[in-house]
């Protein structure tokens, strides 16, 4: 029997030994989902998962049998004004658009001069 210590219950689960991104994938296809629940069937320390899943701000992935989700896409602002950006306005520059583009390059000559 393991005994289970509030340090060591992360190595005492059933997916210690997996590649973390079979609980945690990047994309998960319903197969994926299946086989990640099936490795947390028996698990000693269930309900520990559960209540770190639940502590954390966007989980995802599989905890404790249930699955969470996929991976929350990031949060990106401009730069300048700090407006979110969807998808279509992000770029490596992060700008929402050119007005806020010319005046952030505007501020860089000032303050270079």
């Amino acid at each position: 029997m393991i005994t289970v210590t509030a340090e060591n219950w992360q190595q005492d689960a059933n997916c210690a030994d997996v590649p973390p991104d079979l609980m945690q994938p990047e994309v998960a296809s319903d197969e994926d989902v299946r086989l990640a629940k099936s490795t947390c069937t028996g698990c000693p320390v269930m309900a520990q998962c559960l209540e770190l899943a639940k502590s954390q701000t966007d989980p995802y992935g599989v905890h404790a049998g249930r699955w969470f989700g996929h991976k929350p896409a990031p949060v990106v602002c401009c730069t300048w004004c700090g407006d979110l950006l969807t998808t279509a306005t992000r770029s490596t520059r992060s700008y929402c658009n050119d007005t806020c583009r010319k005046r952030a390059s505007r501020a860089a000559a000032r303050t270079a001069a």
